[in-house]
């Protein structure tokens, strides 16, 4: 009622079993707890089975009875989303649905639905989602949600304009890195840096115009 926090939640998203994890959970909740000053529990989201039961074994602090028993939701509690309607409305739900039954017998569904969802996402978070669910994929699942994505118009048109456009970037951000560096001139990080998150394809042309002539690498920038 005056602000305070009531419940912490440390949500984490395990592809993986990494036994190292089970010495920072503790530390993530002890973290989020002191500085919340509330409750907290730690809730891991696990797309396998196999995961989900090492994931939810208590972990053992070693003070008399203090043990952490993480809350794991595995792939028998995560929605099936096959409407793309439902994924359009909710594209995360979707996420989860293809990390956990993208190689179950209804992937066809549950990816067309995916790629509705990644749809009504911007650029950066439909990546991340996509890179998400295919890490998770078994070899042939992967395989089908490619030739899913290439057959779907509009989704293929969206994903080809990016990647077109980023190559460009890259392209001209390695050739100013290659004429300073032919040069004898040193980038430091900050210009490194701010070379390689230019978006602006016009501006990292004229920094390469620059950098054939430039004195100095300030001087690219100037």
């Amino acid at each position: 009622m005056d602000g305070a926090a009531v419940l912490g939640i440390c949500v984490e998203v395990q592809l993986s079993r990494k036994d190292q994890k089970r010495w920072s959970w503790p530390v993530y909740v002890a973290t989020l707890r002191a500085r919340l000053k509330c409750p907290v529990v730690l809730l891991i989201v696990v797309p396998n089975s196999e995961i989900a039961a090492w994931a939810g074994n208590p972990i053992e602090i070693g003070h008399p009875g203090f043990a952490l028993r993480p809350l794991v939701i595995g792939p028998g509690d995560l929605p099936l989303v096959t409407d793309p309607a439902e994924a359009a409305s909710s594209p995360e739900r979707a996420v989860l649905s293809a990390m956990a039954h993208g190689d179950g017998p209804h992937n066809k569904e549950v990816f067309q639905s995916l790629l509705t969802a990644l749809m009504k996402t911007d650029d950066e978070r439909a990546r991340m989602y996509h890179d998400l669910v295919d890490e998770v994929l078994s070899e042939a699942a992967s395989r089908r949600l490619e030739e899913l994505m290439t057959m779907t118009y509009e989704y293929q048109g969206r994903i080809a304009r990016k990647y077109v456009a980023q190559g460009l970037e890259e392209g001209v951000a390695t050739s100013i890195f290659t004429v300073l560096s032919t040069r004898g001139l040193v980038v430091s990080d900050a210009q490194r840096l701010e070379i390689e998150q230019c978006r602006d394809i016009s501006q990292l042309n004229e920094w390469l115009s620059r950098a054939v002539t430039a004195a100095t690498c300030a001087d690219v920038f100037g």
